[in-house]
């Protein structure tokens, strides 16, 4: 009971933190309740390859259809990792050799993948310059470790947190949130099995359904 009161308390603390200092709004943040409701949906969905005329597709598909958790990966080098529905990515990332968006196509973060900085956020309504100061703690970089782990994605203060993609040296990839440099969120792991595991994270760990 202590443990699950101390846990219980750390995430809070974390919570608050984070409201407190990651206040940019970069993309839509979706409630907790769609993102169940998406993840109950993929959770149906079977995994799949899909060879088309513009690049290959790994992911989940529903009735022949992208559906779920995925990744695009076009001939021309792009690639656009995230949540697909009907076909589409409806919120992920999407890179190519200069830029990388982060969010849906109406409401993103556009950085660019030689400085790192954030460039503009695209909203519906039009495009918002943020605050240089604000906006100077908040990147989008490639981070090589020592064990050959890497992870592609947004940071704040030097610290993975966001929207990213942690590739570990054996094949693996996760794409997902993370808070303060640790998976803390909804997000997807995709095995070399060809099997992919949905679902919200805390601390680094998988939480029970």
């Amino acid at each position: 009971m202590k443990r699950l009161y101390l846990s219980l308390l750390s995430c809070l603390c974390a919570l608050c933190a984070w409201s407190q200092q990651d206040n940019l709004y970069r993309y839509d943040r979706i409630p907790d309740a769609f993102q169940q409701v998406f993840n109950d949906v993929a959770a149906e969905c079977v995994t799949c390859l899909v060879n088309t005329a513009d690049g290959q597709y790994w992911g989940q598909s529903r009735d022949g259809v992208l559906y779920g958790y995925g990744i695009f990966i076009n001939n021309n080098g792009s690639q656009w990792v995230g949540q697909y529905r009907d076909g589409e990515c409806i919120f992920g990332i999407l890179m190519d050799d200069k830029t990388a968006n982060v969010g849906s196509k109406t409401f993103y973060s556009l950085y660019d993948l030689t400085t790192g900085e954030l460039l503009r956020i695209q909203t519906p309504d039009g495009v918002s310059a943020p605050d240089a100061a604000a906006a100077k703690a908040y990147r989008f970089e490639s981070m090589t470790y020592a064990n050959g782990d890497r992870y592609v994605g947004e940071t704040w203060n030097g610290e993975r947190h966001g929207y990213g993609i942690y590739y570990w040296n054996d094949g693996r990839f996760w794409y997902g949130q993370y808070r303060h440099n640790v998976r803390c969120g909804y997000g997807a792991q995709f095995d070399l099995d060809n099997k992919i595991f949905i679902g919200k994270w805390f601390d680094n760990e998988k939480l029970k359904e």
